[in-house]
């Protein structure tokens, strides 16, 4: 009995929190139909539109650039690794946009030629100007011109046709008595004639060869003297021929300068 007592306040119980709870004592209950839902309602005479809210300025949404030192240093340790990685694909960009190089570059100027012209040049001089010309440039041109001026009258001995015939001709000139004399060395038709004298006048030297044959000597001769000169004319570039006449100019006493047309 005391059991079925207790269950039956318990239950009593039950259903007076549901009766509370539908009345709406306990709090709002579900609607129970549609008068009673706009009974519910907010009065929608007392609602009120607000202003809506003035938009924040615009510096304030944007976050601050951040400084680019702080960005470089917080730059993540493989950055120059990713760097080097994109530098070839960056070349060929770079390569494009270089302006290409003409296809054949424009030739130099020639430079215009010129001459220069040096007379009265002994056989020495005249070969050594030309080794030194062709020394100083292949493209040059030289040109060796010879002249025989009368330089008055020579007694000698004609051309013995090698140094020790000269020499032993030499020999018995001065077993005779003979002692002005002296061998010709130049390259030409009197190498190795034996030179007696040289005089202005044919008199003079005919008067020579009357006292050579008086000593004894049967084998000279009297000709009239032609001093052999060499002209030597240089032609070529501008430059190279300049620099050249300005070494050669002083350098052959006798020598003179003269100009020509290349």
């Amino acid at each position: 009995m005391p059991v079925v007592r207790l269950l039956f306040f318990v239950l009593l119980l039950v259903n007076a929190i549901a009766f509370m709870l539908l009345e709406g004592w306990l709090g709002s209950s579900a609607p129970r139909g549609e008068p009673e839902r706009l009974t519910n309602q907010l009065r929608p005479g007392q609602i009120v539109l607000g202003e809506p809210p003035e938009a924040p300025p615009a510096e304030q949404d944007q976050a601050p650039l951040a400084d680019p030192a702080a960005i470089e240093a917080a730059a993540p340790a493989n950055a120059p690794a990713n760097a080097s990685a994109d530098a070839p694909a960056d070349a060929p960009a770079d390569a494009a946009t270089s302006p290409p190089e003409p296809a054949h570059k424009a030739a130099a100027p020639a430079l215009p030629a010129a001459c220069v012209r040096f007379a009265g040049l002994s056989g020495d001089q005249a070969s050594d100007m030309i080794e030194r010309a062709r020394r100083a440039s292949k493209a040059l041109t030289i040109d060796d011109a010879r002249a025989g001026t009368p330089n008055g009258w020579w007694v000698y001995v004609p051309p013995q046709g090698s140094r020790d015939a000269a020499d032993g001709k030499v020999a018995e000139l001065r077993a005779l008595g003979v002692k002005d004399l002296y061998i010709l060395q130049d390259a030409g038709p009197n190498q190795y004639a034996v030179s007696l004298g040289v005089f202005k006048t044919e008199t003079s030297a005919r008067q020579m060869l009357g006292r050579l044959q008086a000593q004894g000597v049967r084998s000279a001769r009297v000709s009239q003297r032609n001093s052999e000169t060499h002209r030597i004319e240089i032609s070529g570039p501008g430059d190279v021929v300049s620099d050249l006449a300005s070494e050669l100019g002083g350098r052959y006493p006798g020598a003179t300068r003269l100009g020509c047309t290349p």
